[in-house]
């Protein structure tokens, strides 16, 4: 959070920016925008009071308050953009006015003259130059990649297309995915990845082709002449006709001029002339091709003898081959095949089901596509191993014939052992992970990783990602967070927040190899609860896991002798023979005596497990205990034998009025904090209890 206030104060940390914008928020669950007059600018040193925050370390961060009518006025910010030294952010006008422009001059990290250096202006960013350091001793930032891969996406019209070739010197549309281009660059973005969709601006190939304007490029300018040209048809040449053996006679050639025929031996053949199609290729640059012509070959009559004959001059048919399909698709003709076509697909690749993308797949061959590529969707057809599985028909292929008996046998199907306790992955496929479950890494930690990899990542709870290693082939071998496909130097996976909804998958094609990836997770464990007041008066108030305060069960069954505080539902209790059993199942002592922990604690006082010894009505009771130890009380109190139910935490809702299962139920605390089950204000939904 942020104290706004100070935006008003002399010393400017932190500078407003006001007008009607409308811009996307990073940190915002909904993904909604945020549409507000009260947009802020604020430099966020790596250092003191800074030091150790999450995001935005020795950045320029550009935020907004979530309602500026409330207080206090520091609270938890809209976050926009991230900025290092040499980025900008663009607040888009939503009223026709000029846009405005932040440009980060330079950072200074160290030294006295600490800060950063920002111009803010109307129309697109103008780089001031970077300034020496303020003092002796000062360091500058380096200058990372943008922290937005994706920002300033155009989609260029069908009439430049051809300039995007020639611009990027490649002669080929498929270019680089945006997220990895560069700035002032063209790209290619499929449906979805930085909020695209399919426009198929650039023919043939359906490509989706956009240029990467980060606000400070030049005009894109189209050549005077660009156009792709198209391969003439070919022409069948005249051809000599070979004439049958017996007396000499003489033929007539289907073309050309009529010549002689030669002695042959006599072993009539037919060939029928066929005439090429011509051939169209994707668009190129540069000198136009042209395809090579066939020839065609003439009819042979049948053997005579005797008295030389004329042969009779003939014409030949022409018949039109099988189209040959373009290979500016690569993904033509995709044909999801049944369940029991699988094996046959097995028996045609050698016996496994890990089959060469459909991308560079050829014609007449069967193919896996994963979901999203080449338009496809998960079908999971293939068992074991949830492939999916195609057969790559381009309009020329034979129909596919199932053996009468498949031969090929399927790779049984094996349950994975368990994770262990705490673990924060899971994977199938060609992947592995460490033994604790925290990190997960490709098929070969020590080398490269293999052609034709698949395999599944699943999140068994919330975490942050951290990368440790990561090379793999740009654009073609990927590993995919969440929709999100990374390769190369894998930049923008660390730091990613992911939760058990999160899907992970890894694919690699059948070239060029890498050292892979090795990621782990951190998890995010919740480490504050809401505590309320015995009495059940007020509201729940925030307290941190390593605080002591006092501790009521609650059932969610009928307990002998304990108070049902929800009518029909929940029942509770702080003291008695339950607890007893309990402290004597956790080790602390026996039935009688009262356990009394070491150390202090902010109630005054340290923990402690009364026993059956005292008076009072306070057998049983649990003071002072911290949350992870007030959890283990409860789920050591075993309400039901016959089903093992435990009691469990109140929530907060249980423990406030109108409730109040927590009040007049012994221990003589009734005035002192209990802990509760809810997670405190400040917690992320997903964190793990």
């Amino acid at each position: 959070g942020f104290d706004y206030d100070i935006a008003t104060g002399n010393d400017k940390i932190i500078l407003q920016v006001l007008g009607n914008f409308q811009v996307p928020a990073h940190n915002r669950n909904d993904g909604a925008a945020v549409t507000s007059g009260d947009f802020y600018v604020s430099f966020n040193l790596d250092a003191d009071e800074h030091s150790g925050t999450r995001e935005a370390q020795n950045d320029v961060v550009v935020h907004s308050r979530p309602d500026s009518s409330t207080s206090p006025s520091r609270k938890m910010s809209n976050l926009h953009a991230e900025l290092a030294q040499g980025n900008s952010f663009v607040f888009p006008s939503q009223t026709g006015v000029q846009d405005v422009t932040v440009f980060v001059n330079s950072i200074v990290t160290s030294g006295g003259g600490r800060g950063a250096s920002v111009t803010i202006q109307c129309g697109p960013a103008t780089p001031a130059p970077t300034p020496a350091p303020i003092n002796p001793g000062d360091t500058l930032a380096p200058t990372p990649q943008p922290t937005d891969q994706c920002f300033g996406l155009v989609a260029i019209p069908a009439e430049e297309c051809c300039t995007a070739e020639v611009f990027m010197d490649i002669g080929s549309l498929n270019l680089g995915g945006c997220l990895e281009a560069a700035c002032c660059e063209y790209c290619e973005a499929d449906s979805g990845e930085c909020g695209t969709s399919n426009i198929d601006n650039c023919q043939p190939g359906n490509w989706d082709i956009y240029f990467k304007d980060c606000g400070n490029c030049p005009p894109r300018t189209q050549p005077p002449t660009c156009a792709p040209t198209t391969a003439a048809p070919t022409t069948t040449q005249p051809t000599t006709a070979q004439p049958t053996t017996g007396q000499p006679t003489t033929a007539q050639p289907t073309t050309g001029t009529p010549t002689t025929a030669q002695p042959t031996n006599p072993q009539p053949t037919t060939a029928q002339p066929t005439t090429a199609q011509p051939t169209t290729g994707h668009p190129t640059t540069g000198t136009p091709t042209t395809a090579q012509p066939t020839t065609a070959q003439p009819t042979t009559g049948q053997p005579t003898t005797g008295t030389p004959t004329t042969a009779q001059p003939t014409t030949a048919q022409p018949t039109t081959a099988a189209p040959v399909p373009t290979t500016a698709d690569p993904c033509l003709g995709l044909v999801a095949i049944p369940a029991d076509e699988c094996c046959t697909a097995e028996e045609a690749n050698g016996g496994t089901l890990n089959l060469g993308s459909c991308t560079a797949a050829a014609c007449c061959t069967y193919c896996e596509a994963d979901g999203g590529e080449c338009g496809t969707s998960n079908i999971d057809n293939c068992q074991p191993g949830n492939w999916d599985i195609y057969f790559k028909d381009c309009g020329i292929c034979p129909p596919r014939t199932p053996p009468p008996a498949c031969t090929a046998t399927p790779s049984p199907t094996q349950s994975p052992p368990p994770p262990p306790a705490g673990a924060i992955f899971s994977v199938t496929g060609n992947c592995a992970s460490n033994a604790a479950g925290t990190c997960f890494y490709d098929s070969n930690p020590t080398g490269n990783y293999g052609n034709n990899e698949r395999c599944t990542i699943s999140v068994l709870q919330s975490a942050t990602l951290s990368v440790q290693s990561f090379a793999t082939e740009t654009f073609f071998d990927r590993l995919t967070i969440g929709g999100t496909q990374y390769s190369g130097a894998g930049a923008g996976i660390d730091g990613t927040a992911v939760t058990t909804s999160t899907s992970i998958s890894w694919s690699s094609d059948s070239s060029v190899l890498g050292a892979g990836f090795e990621i782990c997770g951190q998890p995010d464990t919740c480490d504050a609860f809401q505590i309320a007041d015995g009495r059940g008066d007020g509201a729940g108030i925030d307290a941190g896991v390593q605080t002591r305060h006092e501790v009521t069960c609650c059932a969610d069954e009928p307990v002998g002798g304990w108070q049902q505080c929800i009518s029909g539902s929940v029942w509770a209790e702080r003291n008695g023979a339950l607890f007893l059993d309990a402290k004597v199942a956790l080790g602390f002592g026996d039935r009688t005596s009262t356990f009394l922990g070491a150390g202090s604690n902010t109630n005054g006082g340290a923990f402690k497990w009364e026993g059956s010894s005292v008076s009072g009505g306070q057998q049983g009771c649990v003071h002072n205990a911290d949350f992870a130890t007030a959890t283990q009380v409860c789920n050591a109190i075993v309400v039901n034998s016959a089903t093992n139910a435990r009691a469990r935490l109140c929530t907060s809702a249980e423990l406030l009025a109108p409730n109040r299962c927590g009040r007049n139920i012994g221990c003589q605390h009734n005035s002192d904090d209990i802990w509760g089950s809810t997670r405190a204000s400040n917690q992320s939904a997903t964190c793990t209890v």
